[in-house]
């Protein structure tokens, strides 16, 4: 029931996202999928990871204990698209892609500052460790 809920949700309040999410899901058919937690994970040949909706896409290259947090991680990042829906690309797509992306940050990173410094990508650590802990979607 967890499941169905959880699709509803990011089928309606979450549709732009998880409509983005589909369309590179399907530019990505080819490589490794699998569910987790209700939502659909594919290995891709990049190098960072990325959550639209129910979708998520981690790097290929991670593997063990950090293949681990980053796909709880970027399960975090699909219940703050349950709980802000439409707002979901401009509140949090949008500060994470910069906060990955533009050289300032990375150079910071690179400098030993945690990529959970910024509150966003905290929050989304937290939800994903905190949902796993208590199983809240079945996998």
């Amino acid at each position: 029931m967890k499941k169905i809920l959880y699709w509803c949700v990011q089928l309606s309040w979450g549709l732009l996202q998880t409509a983005l999410g589909f369309c590179i899901y399907l530019s990505q058919k080819n490589r490794t999928h699998f569910i987790y937690r209700g939502a659909i994970v594919t290995r891709w040949n990049k190098q960072t990871s990325l959550s639209l909706g129910p979708f998520l896409f981690v790097a290929e290259h991670l593997d063990g204990e950090r293949y681990e947090h980053i796909l709880q991680h970027e399960f975090g990042h699909t219940i703050q698209s349950l709980v802000l829906g439409p707002l979901y690309l401009i509140l949090i797509g949008v500060p994470s892609f910069i906060w990955c992306n533009l050289p300032y940050f990375k150079k910071l990173r690179a400098s030993g500052v945690d990529y959970d410094a910024f509150f966003i990508e905290a929050n989304a650590s937290y939800m994903g460790k905190k949902l796993l802990k208590k199983n809240a979607i079945d996998t």
